[in-house]
């Protein structure tokens, strides 16, 4: 169901490192469009630093629609966020993946990169 999805992209969120990985607000209740936030800290040139991500969960068996890509650097600037991940329960059309790299601060995962992300990181599940 879409709450355990969205626990299983916390969970995957938390396993790859990010800080604060944070559900926002119960499933399907208005989020403003995000359903979870994190930080990642890394290792800059000049010391540490930390980017601010956003995330959506999407299960559902409809495709992704321009809209919601047109969306994200509205949602980025919202949040004050320098990142955007997608995770999306099913196979994003062609489209819709070239939609998702001509935008910036993007970064999409489907059936197929959760699974290899389960894979690397079998604590989840």
């Amino acid at each position: 169901d879409d709450e355990q999805f969205e626990c299983m992209c916390r969970d995957l969120l938390v396993a790859m490192g990010l800080k604060n990985v944070h559900l926002r607000g119960k499933t399907n209740t208005p989020n403003e469009g995000v359903d979870i936030t994190a930080d990642e800290e890394y290792q800059a040139m000049l010391g540490h630093e930390k980017r601010i991500w956003i995330f959506q969960c999407k299960h559902t068996k409809y495709q992704i629609d321009r809209k919601d890509i047109l969306e994200v650097p509205i949602l980025l600037k919202k949040f004050q966020a320098d990142r955007y991940g997608l995770f999306y329960s099913e196979v994003l059309s062609p489209a819709t993946l070239d939609r998702i790299a001509t935008t910036p601060s993007t970064l999409s995962s489907t059936r197929s990169t959760v699974s290899t992300h389960i894979i690397l990181y079998p604590l989840l599940y």
